[in-house]
C-alpha cells in the first residue's frame, strides 16, 4: 500500500507541474481604427505575474470576443515581459496592403497554439460574413508578410520562442483595429505555460516511479 501511495503522490505531482495559468486580463471595447489600413485603434491589456517557475513550454494563448465585426479588421499580438512579440492571428485572410481580410465576425474563445489546433482562416472561410467564427483551438494564424502600410509588421515567432525565459512581469495583449466602421470589445484574455519543475517536486516524482516500478517488478 506504501508503494503504490508513492506512486499516486508522484502522478499527482506531474499533474501539479502542468498548471500554470495566468490571467484572466481585463477586457474592453476596441478602439475602431483611425484610419484605414494606416492607423489602427488599439486596445492594449495587461496581467502581472509573480512568484512562477520558469517555463519549459508555453502551451496556449485564449483570446475571448464578446463581439466583433469583420474579423479581418483585427490583429492580437502577445508581449512577453523581455518584450518578445508573437502573433495569435493578424487580419484574417487579408491580402496586399489595402486588405480588408474576412467579413466573418468573432464571438467566443479562440485558443491558440503552435501545433496541433485547427486552420483559422479555413474557419473564418468556412461561415458567411454575418456569423461568427467558431470558438475552438486553432494554430497562430500568421499568414501576412512583413511591411509597412495596410498590413501589421507580424513576425512568426512560434509560442515556443518563450520556452527557457521566466513568466514574471508584465504580459501585454494588443488587439488592434485596423478599419474604420466595424467594433467590438474584448472579452479577456489568459495563457498557460508547463513550469520547469523545482528540484524538490523532481525528487518527489523520481521517488514516485520508483516505488511504482518495484511494485511492478514485484507483481
Amino acid at each position: 500500500m506504501r508503494r503504490l501511495s508513492f506512486a499516486i503522490l508522484g502522478a499527482g505531482l506531474t499533474a501539479s507541474a502542468f498548471a500554470q495559468t495566468f490571467g484572466p486580463g481585463a477586457g474592453g471595447a476596441i478602439p475602431d481604427g483611425i484610419l484605414t489600413n494606416a492607423t489602427p485603434g488599439v486596445l492594449s491589456t495587461t496581467i502581472n505575474v509573480a512568484g512562477a517557475a520558469n517555463i519549459a513550454s508555453f502551451d496556449w494563448l485564449d483570446v475571448t470576443f464578446t463581439s466583433h465585426t469583420f474579423a479581418g479588421d483585427i490583429e492580437v499580438e502577445l508581449v512577453s515581459p523581455g518584450g518578445v512579440m508573437t502573433h495569435a492571428f493578424a487580419r484574417v485572410r487579408g491580402t496586399g496592403s489595402t486588405t480588408f481580410g474576412d467579413s466573418s465576425d468573432l464571438v467566443g474563445t479562440y485558443r491558440f497554439v503552435d501545433s496541433g489546433g485547427g486552420d483559422f482562416n479555413a474557419a473564418a472561410a468556412a461561415v458567411d460574413g454575418l456569423t461568427p467564427i467558431a470558438p475552438g483551438t486553432y494554430n497562430r494564424s500568421t499568414t501576412l508578410p512583413d511591411q509597412v502600410g495596410g498590413l501589421p509588421l507580424i513576425n512568426n515567432n512560434p509560442f515556443s520562442i518563450y520556452n527557457g525565459t521566466s513568466p514574471n512581469g508584465v504580459w501585454t495583449l494588443n488587439v488592434r483595429d485596423w478599419a474604420q466602421f466595424d467594433t467590438g470589445t474584448l472579452g479577456g484574455w489568459r495563457f498557460s505555460t508547463t513550469p520547469v519543475p523545482e528540484p524538490g517536486t523532481m525528487a518527489v516524482l523520481g521517488l514516485g516511479a520508483l516505488a511504482l516500478l518495484r511494485r511492478r517488478r514485484k507483481a
